[in-house]
C-alpha cells in the first residue's frame, strides 16, 4: 500500500482493521529498531552470543511472517495467528533468561525481552475478540516476564522496577483493547450509516421516478383510448408536449424556468382544456418561491388528472391567492366524489400532493363525499 494511501484509509470497518494492522506492525518495527540499536551492548554483556543472535533472528523472522500474513489479510483477527505470536513472545522471554546478563533485568539495552514483547500484549488486544482472552494473554506475558526477569534482578531497586514494568503488559492490553473496540464500532456504524444512506437514496430515486412518470402515464393511458374524440386528443397532445418538457427538466437535459404561480396555473388550465377549468387567480399577485411554484404546479396537475380519469365532473374551479410567501391554491370539482380515507393510499394523492406539499412546509385539506364532488385546499402560511 503506498504511503499516501495509509493516510487516506477508508472510514469503514475494513479501514479500521487495516489501521489496526498498520499500528501493530509499526509497534513491532519500532521495537525491532530499538533492539538493533542496543544489540552491540546486549552482545557485549552476554557470554552466549550465538544464543542471543539466534533468538533475536527467530523473533525477527516471526515478526516478518506474522506481519506479512496480517498485511495480506488486511486485518489481525485470526485467533490462531494470535496464539502463534503470543507463543513466540513467551519463548523469547524464556530464551532471554538464558543469555541476559545479571543485573540488567530492567534495562532495555541489556534485556530486550520486555521491549520486544510489550507490543504482543497490544496485539492480543487486537486479535482476540473476547476480553477474557486478551487479559489471559497479557497475564501470561506478565507472568513469564516476572519468572524470567526477577531471578536476574540483583538488588531491591531492580526488582521493584521489574515488578512495575510487568504491569505494563496488562495496561497496554486494556488500553489498546478499549481503543480497538471503539474504533471497530465506529467502523461498523459508518458502514451501517452508508448502507442506510444507499437505501434512502434508492428509495428517494424510486419516488423521483414515480413522480416523473405518474402524470405522463395517465396522459398516455388516455391517448391510447379507442373512443377518444379529436378535441380531447388535441388537448392531450399539447399536454404531452408540456409533460415531455417536465421530464427533460427532471433528467437534467433542459433547464426549467419558473414563470410564477399565475402563469403556471394558466398553462395547466390550458393543458386540461377538455375539463374547461375556471381559473380564479385575481388574488395571486404576490410572488412566491420558485420551489413552491414547482411543487404546487405538479400537485394541481395530478389533481386534475384524477378529475379527468375518475371524477366525471361537469365543472372544475381552480382558485389561487398569495400574500407574500404565504399562499393558498384550491381545486374544486362537482364530480362523483370519493372516500378520502380509502383513496389516499394511491400514489398520486399520497406522494404528489400530500407528501410534496408537506416537503415545502405546506398543508393539504381534502373534503369529499360520494355524489357531492371534491374540494382540495393546499396552503402555506408565513414563517
Amino acid at each position: 500500500m503506498p504511503v499516501d494511501k495509509i493516510y487516506t484509509l477508508p472510514t469503514s470497518e475494513a479501514g479500521v482493521e487495516r489501521g489496526l494492522v498498520i499500528t501493530y506492525i509499526g509497534l513491532r518495527c519500532f521495537n525491532i529498531i530499538q533492539v538493533a540499536v542496543g544489540l552491540p551492548l546486549i552482545l557485549e554483556r552476554t557470554d552466549r552470543r550465538m544464543l542471543t543472535v539466534a533468538s533475536l533472528s527467530l523473533l525477527l523472522l516471526e515478526a516478518a511472517v506474522v506481519s506479512r500474513r496480517m498485511w495480506r489479510r488486511g486485518r489481525f483477527d485470526d485467533a490462531w495467528l494470535g496464539i502463534v505470536d503470543l507463543s513466540f513472545g513467551v519463548l523469547f522471554l524464556i530464551s532471554v533468561m538464558m543469555f541476559v546478563a545479571a543485573g540488567t533485568a530492567s534495562s532495555s539495552w541489556g534485556n530486550p525481552g520486555f521491549a520486544t514483547t510489550i507490543p504482543m500484549a497490544a496485539g492480543a488486544a487486537i486479535v482476540f475478540r473476547h476480553w477474557w482472552q486478551t487479559l489471559a494473554a497479557a497475564s501470561l506475558l506478565c507472568a513469564v516476564f516476572l519468572v524470567t526477569s526477577l531471578p536476574a534482578a540483583s538488588d531491591h531497586d531492580t526488582r521493584l522496577t521489574t515488578l512495575t514494568n510487568s504491569v505494563a503488559y496488562i495496561g497496554f492490553a486494556v488500553l489498546v483493547r478499549l481503543v480497538a473496540g471503539y474504533t471497530r464500532r465506529l467502523g461498523r456504524d459508518a458502514d451501517s450509516a452508508r448502507s442506510a444512506a444507499v437505501m434512502l437514496a434508492t428509495e428517494a430515486e424510486r419516488l423521483r421516478v414515480q413522480k416523473l412518470i405518474h402524470d405522463p402515464a395517465s396522459a398516455l393511458e388516455l391517448l391510447a383510448a379507442d373512443d377518444l374524440d379529436e378535441n380531447a386528443r388535441a388537448v392531450l397532445r399539447r399536454q404531452a408536449l408540456r409533460l415531455a418538457t417536465e421530464m427533460r427538466h427532471y433528467l437534467g437535459t433542459q433547464l426549467r424556468r419558473s414563470s410564477g404561480i399565475i402563469a403556471e396555473l394558466e398553462a395547466i388550465a390550458d393543458e386540461f382544456a377538455d375539463l374547461a377549468p375556471v381559473l380564479n387567480a385575481d388574488l395571486a399577485r404576490d410572488t412566491i418561491p420558485a420551489a413552491d411554484v414547482e411543487v404546487v404546479s405538479r400537485a394541481v396537475r395530478t389533481l386534475l388528472f384524477n378529475v379527468r380519469q375518475h371524477a366525471q365532473a361537469r365543472e372544475v374551479v381552480i382558485h389561487a391567492e398569495t400574500d407574500g410567501n404565504s399562499w393558498e391554491v384550491c381545486v374544486r370539482d362537482d364530480g362523483i366524489g370519493f372516500d378520502p380515507n380509502i383513496r389516499l393510499a394511491g400514489f398520486g394523492l399520497s406522494q404528489q400532493v400530500y407528501a410534496a406539499i408537506a416537503s415545502i412546509g405546506g398543508q393539504v385539506e381534502i373534503e369529499s363525499t360520494h355524489g357531492e364532488g371534491t374540494f382540495v385546499r393546499m396552503s402555506k402560511e408565513k414563517m
